[in-house]
């Protein structure tokens, strides 16, 4: 849960770059990046070596272990690119697919979170809020910024 919290503070340290005036500061955007990096590297290992976690999606998402693999794949190094700050308008967009899949395949079956699992409904439903918001941050960045097509460009 705690790290839910930091993603989206990250996310929240992004928009606070994205809406103050230019010359806008260049630090509160490598901390909003290196945050939500240390949430994606969280995720995954959580996934990967939580019971429970490993167990709901292994039982949700079609494809199995298999899925399971790729999914961890592709979220750690979108973590490893969101920390140096390489590729991120493509990382993000990756990103944002693997978090909505997740949170309706497997999070939005809250009878399994409650009544199987013993987790507090509000607990879930806050969780679920916490994914939202992290979804529709990513949605926020990709519309603020531009991709890159060559080294020389600067983001703005």
């Amino acid at each position: 849960m705690s790290t839910r919290l930091v993603g989206m503070s990250g996310m929240i340290l992004l928009y606070a770059f994205f809406t103050m005036p230019k010359p806008r500061s260049y630090q509160l955007r490598r901390i909003g990046e290196i945050l939500f990096g240390i949430y994606l590297f969280a995720t995954t290992y959580m996934m990967i070596e939580s019971p429970e976690d490993r167990k709901a999606f292994v039982t949700h998402m079609p494809g199995g272990e298999i899925t399971l693999y790729m999914y961890a794949i592709i979220l750690a190094c979108s973590s490893l690119c969101y920390m140096p700050g390489l590729f991120v308008h493509d990382v993000t967009q990756a990103c944002i697919i693997l978090i909505f899949a997740s949170t309706v395949l497997i999070d939005c079956d809250i009878s399994y979170w409650v009544t199987r699992r013993g987790l507090d409904y509000w607990n879930h439903i806050r969780l679920l809020i916490d994914n939202t918001f992290i979804i529709l941050s990513l949605a926020m960045y990709l519309s603020c910024t531009k991709k890159k097509t060559t080294m020389h460009e600067k983001e703005e």
